[in-house]
């Protein structure tokens, strides 16, 4: 009832800054931005505090928030004239380790007519994962086994794109095989080559 006065009371009587598309989900290890609309509010009245981990302020309109720990109930605070305006509840983890699946690819399962030179490599990231920590697939391994388990294809590709003759021997082994990925290699802008404990499987539909 406290906080419903306090944005009542700043609603009707004046103009105050605010939270401007703030995530419900934080990081810890990564910078974390916490951006503020203005509203023509002066800048150096303007003050956040947290309950928990550090702050650095990059501009009159940005923060970084940086976790020290994980937190299910991180408590942002927002003051202007000293007088708290909002509060923001975000939780903080650890980053969720990435799936990889092919293009085209669909709950564990690829369309036999879907299999073409086109067909990629790639990992699939939560909405809110920090884009700096995201990363390119640089090279993998692939086996191949029919519906009956005999391994038909493995070789290992530079890139993230499945090779010719991979394709050609998924079409010849037909509905029912096995496409099985690993040993992962990726990197990202802020590291160097990384060596993923990632193993994926595919089965080819019709």
């Amino acid at each position: 009832m406290f906080l419903i006065f306090i944005a009542t009371f700043w609603s009707v009587f004046t103009t105050v800054p605010e939270f401007k598309d703030m995530s419900d989900q934080f990081y810890l290890g990564v910078e974390n931005p916490i951006s503020i609309r203005m509203n023509q509010c002066e800048a150096e009245e303007i003050q956040i505090k947290v309950s928990e981990g550090s702050l650095q302020k990059r501009s009159d309109s940005t923060y970084i928030y940086m976790g020290h720990q994980a937190i299910e109930e991180l408590k942002i605070k927002l003051y202007y004239k000293k007088i708290l305006c909002a509060v923001k509840v975000v939780s903080v983890t650890n980053i969720p380790a990435p799936a990889v699946a092919l293009s085209n690819e669909s709950g564990g399962m690829i369309r036999i007519v879907d299999l073409n030179s086109s067909v990629t490599l790639g990992f699939k990231y939560d909405a809110n994962y920090p884009d700096q920590l995201k990363s390119d697939i640089v090279s993998f391994q692939v086996s191949i086994q029919n519906k009956s388990g005999m391994q038909l294809y493995f070789a290992p590709i530079k890139g993230n794109k499945m090779d010719d003759l991979a394709i050609s021997k998924l079409k010849q082994a037909g509905v029912g095989s096995i496409i099985n990925i690993s040993n992962i290699v990726s990197q990202n802008q802020r590291s160097g080559l990384v060596r993923n404990g990632i193993n994926h499987q595919v089965v080819v539909g019709q």
